[in-house]
């Protein structure tokens, strides 16, 4: 499917970002077998610890 404004492609990139940072299958060591949303809040707990 081609999107043709502004509107459909925020839209569809909003659920593209939801999906990979919370639902996708975690890959790489550096997310230990965490989605990577669960990577960055755990970062920013730290941080504001």
């Amino acid at each position: 499917m081609i999107n043709t404004n502004f509107g459909d492609l925020q839209a569809a990139f909003d659920t593209w970002l939801h999906d990979y940072n919370s639902e996708r299958p975690p890959l790489g060591y550096r997310n230990m077998g965490r989605c990577p949303i669960e990577t960055v809040f755990s970062f920013t707990r730290k941080l504001s610890a």
